[in-house]
């Protein structure tokens, strides 16, 4: 199978940048196209209750939206730089997105028509899994193409 057009997921962990060498190397190889994509998960809002005038409380929820143009622009800024420090410039196309990371991932996987999704695991297992996730995980389970997951490096491995 070739792959010509690969997406590199990025959380910026250890394992996310060994994803990222990897990605890097197979499309020089492939001469694929690259894209690196970073998703940031916005704070949940909370319920707020309103008064009522018989003294009860409503529940309700913040109508404002929440303004990511400061994680955006964060975000963008770390992606470039890291990029930048893995000698990636011209090679890879950073892309920045709101959301939930696995599905983001996903979904932009879909869009795109990626042909692989390159992304990096925390290797949590038992109970921090359970009750964490495994957001690479929930890519292979709703990705639309094939998924390599590059496992956290053994401890003292260097």
């Amino acid at each position: 199978m070739t792959f010509t057009r690969l997406m590199v997921g990025i959380d910026f962990s250890e394992t996310s940048v060994i994803a990222l060498e990897h990605g890097k190397q197979m499309a020089r190889e492939a001469g694929a196209n690259l894209e690196v994509l970073h998703v940031f998960q916005p704070p949940p809002i909370p319920p707020i209750a309103t008064a009522l005038p018989d003294g009860g409380t409503a529940p309700t929820t913040i109508v404002e939206a929440y303004d990511a143009s400061d994680a955006l622009h964060a975000s963008e800024h770390a992606l470039d730089e890291l990029l930048r420090a893995h000698d990636m410039e011209g090679l890879a196309v950073p892309m920045v997105r709101a959301g939930d990371p696995a599905l983001t991932i996903a979904e932009t996987a879909l869009d795109e028509k990626r042909d692989l999704v390159i992304v990096g695991t925390h290797g949590r297992s038992g109970l921090s899994r359970v009750f964490l996730g495994s957001v690479a995980e929930k890519v292979i389970r709703h990705s639309p193409c094939p998924v390599l997951v590059i496992p956290r490096p053994p401890e003292g491995a260097s």
